[in-house]
């Protein structure tokens, strides 16, 4: 019938990554000439947008452009942690390690491909080797002390008098009167994590259902994580500079727990430890503040 006709004129080639590819090639003037900066630039954009099959296959390239960069190895060890390839994962940061035998992250990647493996002996002692290299990690710690199921020694804690400030930071920040407003206005109702505007962002959170607030996102890609890190943060600061100026821990409204329930919230999501290694290294040290913070309080 007219149905089975067109079907028949269907083409029978499933291979889509390659046609997406030859697509990009042709639409973004892909040469041999610029083939590694073409194929790395591509890569890393399909590795932000969580497309890793299409991205470990423009890493694949990379590397066999020029077989020696580490910086393609551990970008495609990542994509192969999230496609659930710990072998792979591991081989990978292996041929990082051999460049850089302290490498920080290819080791932190290649521990969380050993519990991915259900390996808790090589994930631990990957782990003690990470603390070796960067034994103040809050992170780290907190993922070796787990899985020993003791607790981080004190002395082993980072604590700070202020332990959340910069420039950048400086530089965006909301009052606590501003969150206060935020909190109790309906007009940021609709709002959205994905808005770039902080009040947006900052709404979004203050009104999640207290419970199992982020079982329904895409954490997918780390953008989501690195935004509710900054938006603790200026929630944290915001309150520490009301207590200072007032002289008063008396608040209606405590942003400091808040953003400790909202963390735990955070550290129940599946894979978080996976998504947690692919963050930036700005943020993986802000969360470290914080996580430091609500240890010496």
């Amino acid at each position: 019938t007219e149905d089975k006709a067109w079907r028949e004129k269907l083409s029978n080639d499933k291979n889509d990554d390659e046609h997406y590819l030859t697509y990009l090639k042709i639409k973004y003037e892909y040469s041999e000439n610029n083939a590694y900066e073409w194929y790395q630039t591509y890569a890393d954009q399909l590795y932000l947008d969580a497309c890793f099959v299409l991205a470990i296959q423009c890493y694949t390239f990379c590397i066999e452009l020029q077989p020696n960069t580490t910086y393609a190895y551990l970008k495609r060890a990542e994509c192969y942690l999230n496609v659930f390839e710990p072998q792979k994962t591991i081989d990978d940061c292996d041929m990082g390690l051999k460049e850089d035998k302290n490498n920080f992250r290819a080791l932190y990647l290649k521990a969380s491909a050993y519990k991915m493996s259900r390996d808790h002996r090589l994930y631990e002692l990957i782990l003690k080797e990470c603390i070796t290299l960067q034994p103040h990690n809050q992170i780290v710690l907190a993922e070796y002390y787990t899985c020993r199921r003791e607790q981080i020694p004190r002395e082993k804690r980072r604590i700070r008098t202020n332990p959340i400030t910069s420039k950048s930071i400086n530089e965006n920040s909301l009052s606590y009167n501003e969150l206060e407003q935020i909190r109790l206005d309906n007009i940021y109702l609709n709002s959205s994590l994905n808005s770039n505007d902080i009040k947006d962002q900052c709404s979004f959170i203050l009104h999640l259902p207290e419970k199992n607030s982020f079982q329904s996102f895409d954490f997918s890609t780390t953008k989501l994580i690195e935004i509710i890190i900054n938006i603790s943060r200026i929630m944290i600061q915001a309150e520490q500079h009301y207590q200072q100026e007032h002289k008063s821990s008396l608040l209606p409204f405590s942003y400091i727990k808040f953003c400790f329930h909202i963390l735990v919230e955070l550290a129940k999501l599946p894979q978080i430890d996976i998504a947690l290694s692919m963050i930036d290294e700005n943020y993986r040290i802000l969360l470290d503040d914080l996580l430091s913070y609500y240890s010496s309080i």
